[in-house]
């Protein structure tokens, strides 16, 4: 079942790890994920593959003043999604 049309666009805000440098806090969290909700922090590279099982497509990663990021989705156009 699908829960959006195709081209429908998501806008996510999470953390969104740097491969070269990552900040004291985002470390933190990412043990506080990984200990007590079995989760952890991402990079681009992970989360584009996450979204893709679910049939979206990461455009582009906007930063904030913040440790958070705004990741904008869009829905995926799949012949056997759609079936």
């Amino acid at each position: 079942m699908r829960a959006m049309n195709p081209g429908g666009t998501i806008l996510v805000a999470e953390a969104v790890l740097e491969a070269d440098k990552t900040d004291l806090l985002t470390r933190l969290t990412d043990l506080v994920l990984m200990v007590d909700l079995a989760g952890r922090e991402r990079n681009a590279t992970e989360f584009r593959r996450l979204f893709a099982t679910a049939g979206l497509a990461l455009k582009r990663i906007v930063p904030t003043k913040s440790n958070y990021k705004i990741m904008e989705l869009e829905a995926k156009i799949d012949e056997q999604l759609e079936q």
